[in-house]
C-alpha cells in the first residue's frame, strides 16, 4: 500500500484525502501552520504523521507520493523541493505567472500531476468518447457554469485569495479546471472574444478584524473560440443567488449535457447515458465531480506507484497552456499588472 503526504487543509480536507483513501491510497502524513488544525485532520482520517513544516513532510522516508494544496505562490516552491528529494506528487493549480511554470517544465521519470481532477470523472470521459464519434453531429459551442454564494456569506473572511498579486481570484483558482476541461473536450484553444469580472465587496475583514482591499475577482465570464469555429461560455462566480453545476455540449444533431452527476443525451428526446462507476461510491457534500474525479485519478496513482502502470494525465504543459488562457483573460481586469 502506498502512502500520501498531504501539504494544506482546504481541498484536502473538502475532498481529496477521503477520495483518495478510496480508491485505496494510504493518508500518512498532513501538514498545516496550525498544529490544532493539523491534528484534528489527523484524527478524523487516522493520519500517523502531523507537520508544520512542509519541507520535513517532503523529506519523510515515510511518504510514496506529494499532495500540494498551498497557497498559489508557494506551489513552485513546493514542486522544487519535491524534485529534491525525488517524490512523484500532485499539485494544484494555477501558478504566479507563465514564466514561473516555464522554469519548471523539464522532464522527468517520476508522475508529476497537475491537480485537473475532472478529466477522470467518467462522465467527461464518456463525454468526449461521444463527441469524438460525432454523437451528436459537428460542435457548435459548449457552456460551462459554476455558481454559488460563497463570497455573499458573512462568515467568508479576506485571506490570500482576495489578492489577485498571490495568485488569488475566482478566475485563476476556479476556472482553470472548467478552461483544463475545455482544451480535453475540444483541444484546440484559438482566442478568447470577451472577458468580464466582478468583485462582491472591494473591502473585507480578515480574521483579525483588520479592513483589507479585495483586489481578485469573485464572478469571471469568458467567450472562447476554439478552431472548428466551436464557441464556449464558462461563467463561474462566487457571488450568486442560485447555486449551479453544469456543462452543455451543443452539437448540429443533439445536445450533451452534465447536471446533477448525470449524463443526458439529447437528440429528439433527453435519454440519461448509464455510466461505468458506483454511483453510491459518494453521498452529501462528497457526491461532487471533483470528488469523484479525485477517486478515480487516485485509482490510476496507486497502480502507478504499485505496478509502475503509466497513465494519462494534466502536467505542467497543460498548466502552462491554461495559464496562458487565464493570462489574457485577466488583461480586462482592473490595475492588473500583466
Amino acid at each position: 500500500m502506498k502512502r500520501i503526504g498531504f501539504i494544506g487543509t482546504g481541498w484536502t480536507d473538502a475532498g481529496q484525502i477521503k477520495a483518495f483513501q478510496k480508491s485505496g491510497l494510504i493518508p500518512q502524513a498532513i501538514f498545516s501552520r496550525s498544529k490544532e488544525k493539523a491534528n484534528i485532520i489527523a484524527d478524523k482520517y487516522k493520519i500517523s504523521e502531523v507537520y508544520t513544516d512542509w519541507k520535513k513532510l517532503i523529506e519523510s522516508e515515510n511518504i510514496d507520493f506529494i499532495s500540494i494544496v498551498l497557497p498559489t505562490w508557494l506551489h513552485s516552491e513546493a514542486i522544487k523541493y519535491s524534485r529534491q528529494f525525488n517524490k512523484p506528487f500532485i499539485c494544484e493549480a494555477p501558478f504566479l505567472s507563465v514564466p514561473e511554470i516555464k522554469g519548471l517544465l523539464s522532464y522527468s521519470d517520476n508522475l508529476e500531476i497537475i491537480d485537473y481532477e475532472l478529466r477522470f470523472t467518467p462522465h467527461f470521459i464518456k463525454m468526449k468518447e461521444l463527441i469524438q464519434n460525432n454523437e451528436i453531429g459537428k460542435i457548435t459551442s459548449f457552456n460551462f457554469e459554476y455558481l454559488s454564494g460563497f463570497a455573499k456569506s458573512s462568515q467568508t473572511k479576506w485571506n490570500w485569495s482576495n489578492d489577485l498579486k498571490s495568485g488569488g481570484g475566482y478566475l485563476n483558482l476556479v476556472g482553470g479546471h472548467f478552461i483544463d476541461l475545455a482544451n480535453f473536450l475540444f483541444e484546440d484553444f484559438c482566442k478568447i472574444i470577451k472577458s468580464e469580472f466582478h468583485i462582491y465587496k472591494t473591502e473585507k475583514k480578515d480574521y483579525n478584524g483588520k479592513l483589507k482591499k479585495v483586489t481578485a475577482d469573485d464572478q469571471a465570464l469568458l467567450e472562447l473560440e476554439y478552431f472548428n469555429e466551436i464557441n464556449g461560455r464558462i461563467s463561474i462566480s462566487q457571488m450568486s443567488k442560485v447555486e449551479k453545476l453544469l456543462f452543455v455540449v451543443r452539437g448540429t444533431n443533439g445536445v450533451l449535457k452534465v447536471e446533477n452527476n448525470e449524463l443526458v443525451i439529447n437528440k429528439k428526446e433527453n435519454q440519461k447515458i448509464k455510466l461505468n462507476y458506483n454511483d453510491k461510491l459518494f453521498c452529501g457534500f462528497d457526491n461532487n465531480l471533483f470528488t469523484i474525479g479525485t477517486y478515480f485519478l487516485g485509482q490510476k496513482i496507486k497502480n502507478y506507484l504499485e505496478n509502475n502502470q503509466i497513465f494519462e494525465h494534466p502536467n505542467l504543459k497543460d498548466a502552462f497552456k491554461n495559464q496562458k488562457i487565464i493570462r489574457e483573460a485577466y488583461k480586462t481586469f482592473p490595475n492588473r499588472d500583466v
